[in-house]
């Protein structure tokens, strides 16, 4: 998968909301939102290739970085 996203629009429209701490680790950070992306590249599956011109996805995005 060779896929390249471009930001076209996010939410919350201020930043994204940052958050310290996670079950899994409480010294962690991560920041979380939704995002309108505009997609382009190719994908190889099971010997084909599929070209991605300008396709557009919607979804809920977390980053996270360990304590």
């Amino acid at each position: 998968m060779d896929l390249r996203g471009n930001i076209v629009e996010y939410w919350p429209p201020k930043g994204w909301v940052k958050v310290e701490g996670t079950w899994w680790d409480p010294e962690g950070k991560r920041t979380w939102g939704r995002a309108l992306i505009l997609w382009q590249g190719e994908i190889k599956f099971k010997g084909k290739t599929i070209k991605v011109k300008d396709a557009i996805g919607i979804g809920e995005f977390t980053r996270f970085e360990s304590g």
